[in-house]
């Protein structure tokens, strides 16, 4: 967005709206003329143009432009002499005004002598829209609105899950409903009600679930279907904790009401109406703003307490009794393939180490079968009311599984490898071949969503943990599901040698977080750290490292992404903070660290973490707070690396600040770590698992 002025000082008039705008991520540049009334706000890109470029060129290319800029006046008229020859010098000739303008996807003029640049605009920037002074304000203002629709809609209702299921569910629920008048504030343009509208008209909803919404996007408590209709507060709960993080309702109330009308809907036999109830009351329960992203999860704290609402359901006793049951592990001597089958899963980053182990084994033939290719719901974590009427009704003609390039790679295995358990594992424990072996393992964010609950653990053969908090929660929440699974705990593989580099010379002042943009990561704790060092020491400095926050986060996000700027700007931290990309060279740049930190809010296992201790980073490790309960981050690694506040990590720090000290303690940690997870052990205990038919694996106890 571009404003242009005469004055620089035009831009105050505008200040409570500029920064709302710059709040709400826009990109705003100030193009001005004159700053003879002080500096224009420090918020804003600034570029002074430059009339002078008329008379900076030699004497024939003065005369000339001098000559066409008097030609250009007499035409227009009736403005002041030197002002307009100044504009007109500024859209001729400073090139700064002609990259501004075709960069722009918006330009705002804020004083009247700005609006003469509307031409020019139309000339280099033919189809950018300009808007003059005396609209300014309007259209600032109607930005805003739209933003904050945008943030909801980001939020909660243009996603493939809201779309699907909140307006799915609603609209089958109130097709014979009024939800009342719409209640809108008079200042919201009609045009913005209109494209609301048609953002959620691309959903499979009705208008009556659209008036809802759109009551529920102005914050109105008006709304009273909420207070009697299980459905409607099932969708209004979701929705508010993803505009707010909080809900006013009772989640498991909320949940175990919309669980009741999805037992109705299945008792009328309508699995398709029950499976879309049943999935919002999954989602909602195991909604991550309660969980994934916070500080306390309720489910770590008493699971089986928690999921009641679910595992009393009928929704969920149908489903367990449509499975096709795995009564022992049986795998005949023949006809056996020797092929592995590894999917590589939501988040294929580590599934190498798989096909390592697997390619090993004499006889061993290996597919890599990437699910994410085959359809969308592959790719994310989002729950997907199909897979839920498929289990329901498994002898119709499955919705979501019928993949056949992807089977025709499974029926040929010997042995599947789901690496997450996540849509392709619960795809793969009702499709592989019954004979197959089925293994499966959990990372971090898995264990807190809801397809565990859709796959059919009976089938599952080995389960793989990489860490023992993993496997105690899995086992609560799972309880008699896995009982027939064996189950293995061992550290996620990492190839040692490759970080064992000379570090450079600043790296005993310098900290790192690897993958650092994320509420999970929690970047705000490590400026806390990091704030505590400087006070005392100017010359320490920390490395972000990895992709920045996304682009559209929920409400609650965006809180925290201006909360994370706020610190790194009111500390005086910017000048200590390096913000690094995503690299996939982490071994060379952790020839800079000498501290690696893992602040996270919970981890599976923290393999980045884990690279840099390899690296020689002496390790400053948090409590992960969500999974503190179960002692986990002491459990995974050690105890004397765990810290609980960032003053206590500040002090650990500055304890091994000498050069002796770091190096000393560097070396420990190292060393504890090849302890706990040599390379060469973690794969063979990966060979282990899996049971080839007449393969000679090797044994070694776990």
């Amino acid at each position: 967005m571009l404003l242009l002025s005469h004055k620089a000082a035009a831009v105050r008039d505008h200040n409570d709206n500029v920064n709302a705008l710059i709040q709400n991520g826009h990109s705003l540049s100030l193009a001005f003329i004159h700053d003879d009334d002080g500096a224009p706000p420090g918020c804003l890109a600034c570029y002074r143009l430059d009339p002078s470029q008329v008379t900076n060129a030699s004497r024939a290319t003065r005369l000339r432009r001098f000559l066409r800029l008097k030609a250009l006046h007499r035409r227009v008229g009736g403005r002041d002499r030197r002002q307009l020859m100044e504009q007109m010098a500024v859209a001729k000739y400073d090139p700064k005004f002609k990259r501004l303008m075709r960069q722009a996807d918006l330009v705002l003029a804020l004083d009247e002598q700005a609006d003469y640049w509307e031409r020019w605009a139309n000339y280099f920037a033919p189809g950018t829209p300009f808007f003059g002074a005396s609209s300014v304000t309007e259209v600032m203002m109607e930005q805003l609105w739209r933003d904050r629709c945008t943030t909801m809609m980001s939020a909660a209702l243009v996603s493939d899950f809201v779309e699907s299921t909140v307006i799915g569910a609603l609209a089958d629920h109130l097709k014979s409903r009024d939800p009342g008048p719409l209640r809108l504030p008079g200042s919201l343009p009609s045009r913005m009600v209109q494209d609301l509208a048609a953002q959620l008209a691309r959903s499979r909803g009705s208008a009556p679930a659209y008036a809802v919404l759109l009551e529920l996007a102005n914050i109105d408590r008006g709304v009273r279907l909420g207070e009697v209709d299980p459905i409607v507060k099932a969708a209004l709960t979701y929705l508010e904790l993803a505009l707010h993080g909080v809900t006013s309702y009772l989640v498991q109330g909320v949940c175990t009401a919309t669980m009741s009308a999805a037992d109705e809907a299945l008792r009328d036999k309508e699995p398709d109406r029950a499976a879309r109830f049943a999935r919002l009351a999954l989602a909602l329960l195991l909604h991550r703003e309660l969980h994934s992203d916070g500080l306390h999860s309720e489910m770590v704290a008493d699971p089986v307490r928690y999921l009641e609402p679910w595992c009393r359901s009928g929704v969920f006793r149908a489903i367990e009794a449509c499975r096709r049951g795995g009564a022992g592990v049986a795998h005949p001597a023949a006809g056996r393939t020797g092929r592995v089958v590894i999917l590589p899963g939501v988040y294929p980053l580590r599934d190498q180490a798989w096909v390592a182990a697997a390619r090993a084994i004499p006889g061993a033939e290996v597919d890599v079968l990437n699910m994410r290719k085959y359809a969308p719901v592959f790719r994310g974590m989002e729950l997907d009311d199909r897979a839920i009427a498929d289990l329901l009704e498994p002898a119709r003609s499955p919705q979501w599984q019928q993949i056949e390039p992807a089977l025709a790679v499974l029926a040929q295995a010997e042995v599947v490898i789901a690496d997450w358990s996540d849509p392709g594992a619960v795809w793969a424990s009702c499709n592989a071949p019954e004979a197959a072996q089925l293994i499966v393992r959990f990372h971090g964010v898995d264990v807190l969503s809801g397809w565990i609950h859709l796959l059919d653990w009976s089938r599952v053969d080995d389960i793989v943990f990489p860490a023992p908090h993993m496997q105690d929660l899995v086992v609560q929440i799972l309880g008699h599901r896995i009982e027939r699974a064996r189950l293995h705990v061992f550290p996620n593989y990492i190839d040692v040698s490759k970080y064992q580099r000379p570090k450079r010379h600043q790296a005993q002042r310098t900290l790192a977080l690897v993958g650092w943009a994320q509420r999970v990561k929690d970047p705000v704790w490590a400026l806390e750290v990091l704030e505590e060092l400087v006070k005392h020491d100017r010359s320490w400095r920390l490395l972000l490292v990895g992709r920045q926050f996304a682009s559209l986060p929920s409400a609650s996000g965006q809180r925290y992404q201006r909360e994370f700027a706020r610190r790194l700007a009111d500390q005086g931290l910017n000048d200590h903070v390096e913000i690094r990309g995503f690299t996939p060279n982490l071994d060379k740049l952790y020839e800079e660290v000498g501290f690696v930190l893992s602040c996270s809010r919970r981890e599976g296992y923290g393999i980045a973490f884990a690279e840099g201790v390899a690296s020689g980073a002496v390790p400053i490790l948090r409590d992960w707070p969500i999974f503190a309960s179960l002692d986990a981050a002491a459990r995974t690694f050690t105890p004397e690396w765990v810290v609980v506040t960032p003053i206590q990590a500040a002090d650990r720090i500055r304890k091994s600040s000498t050069l002796e000290n770091w190096e000393r303690a560097a070396r420990a940690a190292q060393a504890q770590l090849l302890d706990m997870a040599p390379s060469d052990d973690t794969l063979q205990r990966m060979r282990n698992v899996i049971k080839l038919h007449g393969s000679a694996q090797g044994t070694l106890a776990e």
